[in-house]
C-alpha cells in the first residue's frame, strides 16, 4: 500500500523518502498541494490512506489476539 502510494505521487514529480513514517509525516501536506494533484488524484490517494489506516489497524487487532492467546497458552494448567 506504501510503495504504491509513493509510485503514484513519484509519476507525478513528488518523491517523498522512503519508509513508513516519512509517507506519513508528509501526505497530508502533499494532499494539499491543489496545484500538483488533480482533484481525482487527491481522493484515490485519500482513499488508499484510509485502507492503509484499516489494514494497521487490522495488523494491530490481530497482533494482540495472537499475544492473547500466547499468554493464555502459556499460564500453568492451560490446556
Amino acid at each position: 500500500m506504501i510503495n504504491q502510494i509513493r509510485s503514484f505521487l513519484l509519476e507525478r514529480g513528488i518523491a517523498v523518502r522512503q519508509g513508513l513514517r516519512a509517507l506519513r509525516t508528509e501526505i497530508p501536506i502533499i494532499l494539499a498541494m491543489t496545484d500538483k494533484l488533480s482533484p481525482r488524484m487527491i481522493h484515490m490517494l485519500e482513499d488508499l490512506c484510509t485502507d492503509w489506516r484499516y489494514f494497521d489497524e487490522r495488523i494491530d487487532a490481530v497482533s494482540n489476539e495472537i499475544e492473547t492467546l500466547s499468554q493464555q497458552e502459556m499460564e500453568p494448567g492451560a490446556s
